[in-house]
């Protein structure tokens, strides 16, 4: 157990210890020799980080129920050496070979440098979005004063339009705000964006697809991709239309590809542009294909628009479950 990197102490049936590795030795400020013996309440002391009171021993209560206490935050690991450590952990029985109990495992872990990490990282990601609102807020400013001092239609539909997209992006900001910037919610990302355009007696909006958690990367893109779209349908396709019906559904691709589709029905007849594609368009075709690397399929069918995303995701990283039991090697 000396390469192991968690604190690790082994107990008998009755919670006495029976041996402890040397990074449980350094933590606990007990030498095994002196724990060995000792019930492990003695060695392992936790209290309750909030509360102050004594957290039920993960052994223990493996011993207690035959089953893994799984891991726990929040805990405060009272020392030999009167030191105070947030750990995390974790207890397993020790079944024999005859099914008997024959102890109890218990793994912790000092996790003082990883609150600090996340602190800092906290500090940062507040200070960001401060800055990022402050420079939105601006922009969203001078456009605004640009509007109102605007005369001819042209300028005042150029303002309008770009006062639109900064929203949507300070909507796709918002969204990452509140996950601290560790990702947005694909569901109420298109939720939100979509939200303005349900009415009573208006167009028909379906929203189908489990909720993707999209890395930071992807929710801007996605955000101005499907603001352009809604955009587009507002003016000339199915939400232009009380009985039009919009429908965005999407799904993964070995969790590793979103693919989204956009679907209108019951919208005007619509022809495939022959002029050079409008700015909405290559700001989608930027931002899918050359800043995410996806792909774009694009059909105008006599039913209304067809599109279709392809984005690649940052696969996530799934903790590995506990084992529900520790088996004793065979004597």
């Amino acid at each position: 157990m000396g390469s192991i990197g968690d604190g690790v102490i082994a107990t008998d049936p009755s919670g006495s210890v029976l041996l402890l590795n040397r990074v449980a030795e350094e933590l606990t400020g007990w030498p095994a020799a002196e724990a060995r013996g000792r019930p492990i309440w003695v060695v392992f002391r936790v209290v309750d980080e909030e509360t102050r009171k004594p957290v039920d021993d993960p052994a223990l209560r493996a011993l207690r129920e035959r089953e893994v206490s799984r891991m726990e935050s929040g805990a405060m690991l009272l020392t030999r050496d009167d030191r105070e450590l947030p750990v995390e952990h974790s207890g397993a029985p020790i079944i024999g070979q005859d099914g008997s109990l024959a102890g109890a495992v218990l793994v912790f872990r000092d996790v003082t440098e990883r609150r600090r990490t996340a602190q800092r990282q906290t500090m940062l990601v507040g200070e960001l979005n401060h800055r990022v609102k402050n420079a939105l807020a601006i922009v969203q400013s001078l456009v605004q004063a640009s509007l109102r001092q605007a005369k001819d239609p042209t300028t005042q539909t150029m303002a309008r339009t770009l006062a639109e997209r900064l929203r949507a992006l300070h909507r796709a900001h918002d969204l990452l705000l509140e996950s601290q910037w560790s990702g947005a919610s694909l569901k109420a990302m298109v939720e939100r964006e979509l939200e303005p355009y349900k009415r009573e007696g208006g167009p028909k909006v379906v929203i189908k697809g489990s909720d993707v958690l999209l890395p930071p990367q992807c929710t801007s893109i996605l955000a101005m991709t499907l603001h352009e779209l809604a955009t587009n349908a507002v003016k000339y396709g199915a939400l232009s239309q009380n009985d039009g019906q919009l429908n965005v559904a999407w799904k993964t691709q070995r969790r590793n590809r979103l693919i989204l589709v956009w679907e209108e029905k019951g919208a005007p007849m619509v022809q495939k542009p022959t002029a050079r594609k409008g700015f909405g368009s290559q700001l989608i075709d930027q931002g899918i294909r050359h800043n995410l690397g996806g792909e774009t399929k694009t059909e105008f069918r006599k039913s209304g628009l067809y599109v279709e995303l392809s984005v690649p995701l940052t696969p996530s990283n799934e903790p590995r479950a506990a084992p529900d039991k520790v088996h004793a090697p065979a004597a």
